[in-house]
């Protein structure tokens, strides 16, 4: 009998499984943990990997914490029809009002131009802080790329 290891995985991704050390989940879109209580949170021992766009989009309310441990990674090339001002880890898109952002893992950006740690687009906002305890990185060959990029308030 052989067994598949998908269910694995969807147990591991649903933290129902504990003998792995770490969980990645490559989101091809703004899929990101779901929100509970309007925050976001990645836990200790889990990576966000960006492979086509944003890593975590915010709604309106939402806030987003990346625990000591967790991760949003971003390195994958640009493609055609991508916007100018780039890509993120954490997005906050034009004309959204959402909470904070608190930072105690790691948002690492790649060799990738034009991406950013953190983007508040157009017109957004924040009504907390960008708290950083942890760590942004963004690869000094990419050319502009930001850990934090805000053309909203915050």
């Amino acid at each position: 009998m052989t067994m598949k290891q998908r269910p694995l995985y969807l147990a591991l991704a649903a933290g129902l499984a504990t003998t792995s050390p770490s969980v990645v989940l490559a989101v091809p879109s703004t899929n990101c943990p779901q929100a509970v209580s309007n925050t976001i949170t990645v836990p200790n021992g889990f990576t966000v990997v960006a492979t086509e766009t944003y890593g975590c989009s915010l709604t309106t309310g939402e806030s987003i914490v990346v625990q000591t441990g967790g991760a949003i990674d971003f390195d994958q090339p640009a493609y055609g029809g991508e916007l100018t001002f780039g890509l993120a880890g954490i997005f906050v898109p034009d004309g959204v009002s959402a909470g904070s952002v608190d930072i105690d893992g790691t948002v690492a950006i790649g060799d990738d131009n034009r991406r950013h740690g953190v983007f508040i687009g157009d017109g957004a906002s924040l009504s907390g802080s960008i708290d950083v305890s942890g760590t942004i990185t963004v690869s000094a060959s990419a050319s502009s790329s930001t850990g934090i990029l805000a053309r909203g308030d915050v």
